[in-house]
């Protein structure tokens, strides 16, 4: 009777130590990021037939937020990721008493380029769908829930360091054809952004790829342009661009 007892126990044991060990060698398959930045933003908007509901040259500096979730669905072959980013605080303006927020989303799924390029370098392609909008006081101008699928890929440096951590050098370029509830997706509306982003590892497991899963510091920079046509009863036109400087930290 005491050896009948004494097997569920054994097992049960054997079964903590070994879930023990595989938490200690398989890492999380997902990653969580937050970021704060300091930003940019010009905008100019005509329109056709009412020229006084314009704006331009308007200007703003902001405090841009950003939450993201990096989910490894087949580590390291398939990933996704989804962002969300929100103008938390404009600082100035050129035109008192009006601000502008942006509120956006990204989400994607990337897989690896096959190995075209030398070592340390690697290429991810990413596919997925994007938003944005805009809250801008009074309403004067601005445009609102835009949309369309994009195309993002990301080219990676890995540099080791003395001890072996990766210090992790990633350039990316995104294009979005965009559309609004009153204009069709098209290629001359679209979104074009282009950036630099470096992650510098505080610690993680050496697995691979490793240097996805560390807790790091991410500092980077990125410019973006949106430049739709909304035409319904009248044509709108609009420029818009941010330049962002961003630190955030994964993990």
């Amino acid at each position: 009777m005491t050896q009948q007892r004494a097997f569920p126990i054994s097992f049960f044991l054997l079964f903590l130590l070994s879930l023990e060990a595989y938490s200690a060698t398989v890492p999380k398959q997902y990653r969580l990021g937050f970021s704060a930045a300091y930003t940019s933003i010009s905008y100019t908007e005509s329109d056709e037939f009412q020229p006084s509901r314009g704006v331009s040259g308007f200007s703003e500096i902001a405090l841009t937020t950003k939450a993201s979730l990096r989910y490894f669905l087949i580590p390291p072959v398939v990933d996704l990721e989804a962002n969300v980013f929100f103008t938390a605080l404009p600082l100035s303006t050129n035109l008192s008493g009006v601000t502008v927020r942006y509120l956006g989303a990204n989400v994607r799924l990337g897989v690896p380029i096959p190995p075209i390029l030398p070592k340390p370098l690697s290429l991810n392609l990413m596919l997925g769908w994007y938003y944005i909008t805009m809250f801008v006081t009074d309403n004067q101008f601005g445009f609102q829930n835009i949309r369309g699928p994009q195309i993002y890929p990301e080219l990676s440096w890995i540099i080791h360091l003395k001890n072996d951590l990766p210090l992790v050098f990633t350039t990316y370029f995104k294009f979005s054809p965009i559309s609004t509830s009153l204009t069709t997706l098209t290629f001359k509306n679209r979104e074009l952004s282009t950036g630099l982003n470096v992650r510098i590892p505080v610690g993680g497991a050496n697995v691979l790829p490793y240097y996805a899963y560390m807790k790091a510091l991410s500092i980077g920079v990125n410019y973006t342009t949106i430049n739709p046509e909304i035409q319904a009863l009248r044509l709108v036109t609009i420029k818009n661009s941010t330049t962002t400087v961003y630190l955030g930290y994964d993990f």
